[in-house]
């Protein structure tokens, strides 16, 4: 099972919020959150370990308020993983307002995309000339959202695998009628899944199967409410 969980920051940019859930998150990000002086930047590291706790509680079946931090630790490539519960994956992304956290009982990689302005040259020099064909037959409005599409996909599919950057954004295709990942000799690799429901931002979860069937679930957080609303 596979779900996607993701929230928006800014219930977490007060800073009374992060002493009502730093029970949640382990001593290593809350170490973290403390060194940073971005306040955005303390609020999206926090949103994302109030969200991984919340994920992880709601798939053992934990409840919220008492039950201590997970920890985590980082493998080989940086790919952080549950030190108590090896068969229990998760990953975390944020861009822009949201922050997000797939669980699942499998490797996974998740990935969120604030729709922005595009920097000059920025697709030609991370995307194949695949990808940069599509986008030369669109409109500015369309090319936009594409690039990001495009961007979640690749970058969800090298959190996936753990190696991150240093695989390239650039070493494998994508089968769009398949939504597949491709490698050098045109072969599945990999399986992703978009969530186009959210306006002005592209997400994707990316997979070793091709029946992901992932559940998409946004969630509000913060210091008075902790519900769930599933979409």
């Amino acid at each position: 099972m596979i779900t996607v969980y993701y929230a928006k920051v800014f219930p977490f940019l007060e800073e009374g919020t992060f002493f009502a859930h730093k029970d949640q998150i382990d001593e290593k990000r809350r170490q973290d959150i403390i060194g940073k002086k971005n306040k955005e930047a303390k609020a999206r590291s926090l949103a994302a370990g109030v969200l991984l706790h919340a994920g992880l509680c709601k798939y053992l079946n934990y409840p919220t308020e008492n039950t201590p931090p997970f920890q985590t630790e980082c493998g080989q490539w940086g790919k952080p993983y549950l030190v108590d519960y090896p068969g229990i994956h998760f990953n975390l992304s944020h861009s822009g307002e949201y922050v997000c956290c797939v669980v699942a009982d499998r490797e996974v990689g998740v990935d969120v995309q604030k729709h922005q302005e595009v920097k000059a040259g920025l697709a030609q020099r991370f995307f194949p000339e695949e990808d940069n064909r599509i986008l030369a037959g669109l409109d500015e409005k369309e090319r936009k959202e594409w690039f990001f599409r495009i961007w979640s996909i690749r970058e969800s599919y090298i959190k996936f695998t753990g190696k991150g950057m240093r695989e390239g954004l650039d070493s494998f295709g994508i089968d769009w009628k398949n939504q597949a990942i491709l490698n050098a000799g045109e072969k599945h690799i990999a399986y992703f899944e978009e969530n186009r429901e959210l306006m002005g931002y592209s997400m994707c979860v990316c997979g070793q199967e091709k029946e992901l069937h992932p559940r998409w679930v946004q969630v509000e957080l913060g210091e008075e409410s902790r519900g769930e609303k599933k979409v």
